[in-house]
């Protein structure tokens, strides 16, 4: 495992959703080598095929006509914990664990198990790398008409003070250089309606992610994604407050 270059926090209570893990490729996996692959995790997983259709819908006002269906892959969740799902697609793995987080170990283990899987001992060329964690802060209301959001971010949208009125929606989205190789991508927004009673939650998605100067083998690759861990970790703790972090604890 690549040294940890960031001041790693660990929080009683991370407020961490959903995080995912994922290789895209330029060659496709062929639909048979897919189910075949897919169905033998069926002891383990429940697996669903995951499948799109087009309508074509006619000038004549005729009923609309369903198209072929097509393949995009399955999905597997596991039996045991409905929280670690993998999918698997003709140019795409991934892997995504649910709330409750169980820490980065686990995630990358779980990782490299079923990516050995998919790549079948092929050296397969990628197209792009990229780990994503989506965060739900919840906030107490207590008793508060609003929520300041610069009490508890350093992300968010400004307004003119005077004379403006309060937002109680809003949504921003920054795409960010990080060197040479990787970007950043966030997305901060809330919810109009409470997800929790008496809090305002607010959602801060991080996307890290790398395009060029690729990885060409697999130890390349396990040494990028805890580097990405690392960047994450970093700007995650630059987007949010002391304040904020009570909230984790």
């Amino acid at each position: 495992m690549a040294k940890t270059t960031a001041k790693q926090r660990n929080y009683k209570k991370p407020p961490i959703t959903e995080a995912v893990l994922e290789v895209r490729f330029n060659e496709s996996i062929s639909e048979v080598a897919l189910e075949k692959l897919a169905f033998k995790q069926k002891s383990t997983f429940t697996i669903q095929k995951l499948e799109s259709a087009g309508i074509r819908l006619s000038s004549d006002g005729k009923k609309p006509e369903a198209l072929d269906r097509r393949l995009e892959g399955y999905k597997l969740i596991e039996n045991i914990d409905s929280a670690n799902i993998i999918q698997f697609k003709p140019k795409v793995f991934s892997i995504s664990r649910l709330a409750p987080y169980q820490g980065w170990d686990e995630l990358i283990k779980n990782f490299r198990k079923y990516y050995k899987l998919y790549v079948n001992k092929k050296n397969k060329s990628i197209s792009r790398i990229g780990i994503r964690f989506i965060n739900r802060i919840d906030i107490p209301k207590k008793n508060r008409k609003l929520i300041e959001e610069a009490d508890y971010l350093n992300i968010y949208p400004q307004v003119p003070k005077k004379k403006f009125p309060p937002l109680f929606e809003w949504s921003i989205h920054t795409v960010s250089k990080v060197d040479d190789s990787r970007l950043l991508s966030v997305n901060s927004y809330t919810y109009n309606e409470e997800i929790l009673i008496d809090h305002v939650s607010i959602i801060l998605d991080l996307d890290v992610f790398q395009v060029e100067n690729l990885p060409i083998n697999e130890k390349s690759l396990y040494n990028e994604l805890n580097k990405f861990r690392d960047t994450k970790n970093k700007f995650f703790e630059m987007m949010i407050t002391p304040e904020c972090r009570r909230l984790f604890k």
